[in-house]
């Protein structure tokens, strides 16, 4: 999917972001792990679910499980440490991470993902957004994210993502958007 974006003629290859939230932000990581073979500008990611990226689900346990992140004491061990420390040493592009404090899984990446990735030298950048449940990133609906805060969310996604790209973003207006 990323080679067949990077081919079309009204794109910058070399400005190509992913986007990704809970289990399609540990997507956005494995593909930042892929290096070359995407040569992705940066990726941003949502809450990314660390649960399925660190491979916490014992065999069996379906996921999402919320079992994992709360009693995540109980299912990350060395092993996972481990594949977490593999696959954060390949990250190869600029990660930010938008975030609420409201999740479970925000103590996880927390307390394992952001340092183990600042540990590598990564370029890194966090931003929390008090106060909204998970998927808050996609707006509206239950999570309690109001215009206004997402508006802002997208200016600090373009703020970022304008350091990182050789095509410059422009910010996304809500005007004449119900929220």
């Amino acid at each position: 999917m990323v080679e067949r974006v990077k081919n079309l003629p009204e794109v910058d290859a070399q400005s190509v972001v992913v986007f990704g939230a809970s289990g399609g932000g540990r997507l956005a990581l494995e593909l930042s792990g892929l290096g070359a073979r995407t040569g992705l500008a940066a990726i941003v990611c949502g809450e990314p679910a660390t649960t399925l990226y660190a491979e916490m689900y014992p065999v069996g346990m379906k996921g999402p499980n919320m079992e994992v992140s709360r009693n995540y004491q109980k299912y990350y061990g060395e092993k996972n440490s481990e594949i977490l420390d593999r696959k954060v040493k390949k990250l190869s592009c600029p990660i930010l991470i938008v975030h609420s404090d409201v999740h479970q899984i925000n103590i996880i990446n927390n307390k394992f993902l952001v340092p183990k990735i600042k540990a590598q030298g990564k370029d890194i950048k966090t931003i929390l957004y008090p106060g909204v449940n998970h998927g808050f990133y996609f707006g509206g609906g239950r999570t309690g994210i109001t215009g206004e805060m997402f508006e802002k969310m997208a200016a600090d996604m373009v703020d970022y993502l304008r350091e990182h790209l050789v095509a410059k973003p422009v910010a996304l207006s809500l005007d004449g958007i119900s929220t």
